[in-house]
């Protein structure tokens, strides 16, 4: 009897082991990382859908009335494409296989990829301007929103490293959006009135190169050899990149591991710092790795109102008064003025420490010539001298190879995974860190927007992009610059058909390259991506010249986009232009504004004109504008002579 029962119980594990090891061989359908609820689909478009499910198991997929059936292959992967559908929703899409998938409220209208580097990536709660006003009208439920998390790969990858999430326009979640893309959705919507799908896949600091995949590469002298060896190497490439993250990773550990710091009580007014180096703010150079900074000052009263100005802060910063943490910066927000709060300050004895770190290259700036002061009840006093420095209290910050960077690095991930999806067009904001290699933009951003048509498989996919606002301290001399070559090669890429540019010439700041500016930035980009793909009337876009001819001591310059004719900002004379003489270089040259033309007067000094010049610097000052107060583009003439 023992031996049936200890039968029985061995026949029963068996059966459960049996039917574990079924269970096991299961795949249970998978739909591919781009769909989620809320998504939208882009109309008039076929859809494609992929996955995986068990080998030779039937897929059924149904969506606004439509279906399709599918089989998946022998290695369990599935694909299927529904019809081209027009706008509408919310809709359900069903998946059907040995389990059933559902995601709700789809609708069906117009995406667009938004990408680029960080004033594409910068996000509607990074303080821009009327940040609150700006997050309490986001009520636009037709407006979506997806992120694509950061990765890269030496290698095309097929599935995005994480699923899409999907969100719907509201105060609740529109400050996490970027804000760039989000006015452009808005001015889209608005005047489309379909659902507007944006993808968001940027990543700041990146160059063009990074997003280009590696063969469209191989024609460019400049970025031949990397991208040869990219694709000739992956696998000595995947393990540089892993040796790589984990220096990365370490780094992020000293940067955020401010309670080892605070347990020496570096942050406390009883901490003793009279070993430390004594140094005035700004520094002539830069400092370095995990920088304290700590310095006294006397109080009256502690009732005083009392502000800290520093004028910049570069780049991460915690901020301590009298051992207390009152104020965290990050890359995306400044440290300009800092009110200090009453209920920490006291009479007499003040200490204010400041922890600061740079992810981005391990230089910290602190501080801008003149403007270190201390405000105390409206009263400002120089406070730069003496500070005590110290830059060992943490380890040294590792300085680890930014992978990311190089050709094709992000496009493998970051795009490539997307091009099965159909979209309506790219807005792009892009090119701050490829100014240093001006001369190559021109040839490297007509591979890239090639090789994503190709990718997506639409030669007339329209590229609408950002042209670089100004930047820097303004010049008294023309002279040359790389931002503005990078500008001219933008504005050469308008000879590709179905492409579009905003310019912000007139926008920009030249203490922040990040302007906060975002409303204009993502409105010309809505006018440039309607003169291309909608055509709804008014048709507006900046000014862009057509002709310069030299007549009778005069250059007179006509341009396109002047609405109702060109015009000055303000009262001052029209600003910006100079012409180069060929013994003498250039020069400044005035002029006037004559309905779409603008009429410059040769200086006495010129006899032989070679070229003409506009808004050619970093940061010039320009005051020329349509009608519609559009700016003219900064731009280089070269005459025929």
């Amino acid at each position: 009897m023992r031996f049936r029962n200890w039968a029985l119980a061995i026949l029963m594990v068996n059966v459960m082991i049996s039917c574990s090891n079924k269970s096991d061989s299961i795949s249970p359908v998978t739909l591919d990382n781009r769909f989620a609820d809320h998504m939208v689909l882009q109309r008039l478009q076929p859809i494609p859908l992929s996955g995986t499910a068990d080998p030779a198991s039937e897929i059924n997929i149904s969506l606004a009335g439509h279906s399709a059936l599918t089989v998946a292959d022998d290695n369990g992967h599935w694909h299927a494409q529904l019809p081209a559908m027009p706008a509408g929703g919310p809709y359900q899409l069903t998946i059907v296989a040995d389990r059933r998938i559902s995601l709700k409220d789809i609708y069906l209208g117009d995406v667009w990829l938004a990408s680029g580097q960080s004033n594409m990536e910068w996000k509607v709660a990074n303080d821009i301007n009327n940040m609150a006003a700006e997050i309490a009208d986001s009520n636009y439920p037709l407006i979506r929103y997806a992120e694509v998390e950061n990765s890269y790969s030496e290698v095309p990858q097929s599935e995005l490293k994480r699923r899409l999430s999907w969100q719907v326009a509201s105060p609740s979640k529109v400050a996490n959006f970027s804000a760039v893309a989000w006015f452009f959705a808005k001015h889209l919507q608005h005047n489309e009135q379909v659902a507007v799908g944006i993808v968001d896949s940027t990543w700041g600091g990146t160059p063009a190169e990074a997003w280009a995949p590696a063969p469209a590469l191989l024609p460019l002298p400049a970025y031949q050899a990397q991208a040869s060896d990219i694709i000739s190497q992956p696998q000595q490439w995947r393990q540089r990149i892993e040796q790589n993250e984990a220096a990365h990773q370490h780094k992020w550990q000293i940067i955020n591991n401010t309670s080892a710091d605070e347990a020496y009580g570096v942050h406390r007014s009883d901490y003793d710092d009279q070993a430390w180096q004594r140094i005035d703010l700004p520094t002539p150079e830069p400092l370095a790795d995990v920088v304290w900074l700590r310095k006294r000052f006397e109080l009256a009263n502690a009732n005083d109102d009392v502000v800290i100005e520093f004028g910049t802060v570069i780049q991460n910063a915690h901020v301590y008064l009298n051992g207390q943490l009152i104020h965290q910066k990050d890359w995306s927000s400044t440290l300009d003025r800092l009110p200090l709060d009453n209920d920490l300050l006291r009479a007499g004895d003040n200490l204010l420490a400041l922890r600061i770190t740079n992810d981005w290259d391990n230089k910290v700036f602190v501080g801008l010539p003149g403007r270190v002061q201390l405000h105390i009840n409206d009263h400002a006093s120089e406070f730069g001298q003496g500070w005590a420095f110290n830059n060992r209290i943490a380890p040294p910050l590792p300085m680890p190879e930014y992978i990311h960077w190089r050709p094709s690095m992000l496009y493998n991930s970051m795009i490539e995974p997307l091009t099965t999806m159909p979209i309506k067009g790219v807005i792009w904001y892009q090119g701050e860190s490829n100014a240093d290699q001006a001369e190559h933009y021109q040839d490297l951003f007509a591979q890239l927007i090639g090789s994503w048509r190709d990718a997506w498989g639409n030669a007339q996919l329209p590229f609408i992009f950002t042209q670089l606002a100004n930047f820097m301290t303004p010049v008294t001399l023309p002279s040359e610059s790389d931002w503005a070559t990078l500008r001219e090669a933008q504005r050469h890429t308008l000879q590709i058909a179905k492409t579009g540019m905003a310019v912000t010439i007139d926008i920009g700041d030249a203490d922040d390259i990040h302007p906060r500016n975002k409303q204009d930035v993502g409105y010309r980009l809505w006018l440039a991506a309607n003169r291309v793909v909608y055509q709804h009337q008014p048709i507006l876009d900046s000014p862009q010249p057509v002709s310069a001819e030299i007549q009778a001591g005069e250059i007179l310059v006509r341009f396109n986009q002047t609405a109702a004719g060109l015009k000055l900002t303000n009262e001052q004379p029209l600003a910006g232009f100079a012409v180069k003489d060929k013994h003498l270089g250039w020069q400044w040259i005035s002029g006037r504004v004559e309905g779409d033309k603008v009429i410059l007067q040769l200086p006495a000094t010129v006899n032989q004109p070679q070229a003409l010049r506009y808004a050619w610097a970093d940061n010039p000052k320009v005051n020329l504008v349509n009608s519609a107060n559009l700016p003219v583009t900064p731009f280089q003439w070269q005459f025929d002579r």
